[in-house]
C-alpha cells in the first residue's frame, strides 16, 4: 500500500504484477531510464562515475521539493483524457 508519507518522498514506480517491487525518488527515475531504449549504457555510465549518484539524489530532492515554486502548479488536479490500463492489483486496492 502506498501511504501519503510515501508520496511525499517523490515519484513511486511500482512493478506491475509485483506490487512489493517498487522504486522511489531518484531510484524510480533511474529505473525508468534503464527501461528506455539505449537507457542502460547511460545509466551504467552515470552510476560508474564516483559521486554522481549522490549528486543526482540531491538534485532530485531539490527539484521535488521546489518544483511548484520554480515551475508553477495547477489550480486543480489533472485528469487524463486517456483511459487507465487494467490492473487487477490496482482495482483490488492492493497497490
Amino acid at each position: 500500500m502506498v501511504t501519503p508519507q510515501d508520496c511525499e518522498k517523490g515519484m513511486i514506480l511500482i512493478q506491475v504484477g509485483q506490487p512489493d517491487l517498487r522504486w522511489q525518488g531518484s531510484d524510480a527515475a533511474e529505473e525508468i531510464a534503464r527501461l528506455l531504449p539505449l537507457g542502460r549504457p547511460f545509466l551504467d555510465a552515470y552510476r560508474a562515475i564516483p559521486g554522481l549518484k549522490g549528486l543526482g539524489d540531491r538534485t532530485y530532492a531539490q527539484v521535488r521539493d521546489h518544483r511548484y515554486d520554480w515551475f508553477g502548479g495547477r489550480s486543480q488536479t489533472y485528469q487524463t483524457q486517456y483511459p487507465q490500463t487494467s490492473c487487477p492489483t490496482c482495482e483490488a486496492g492492493l497497490s
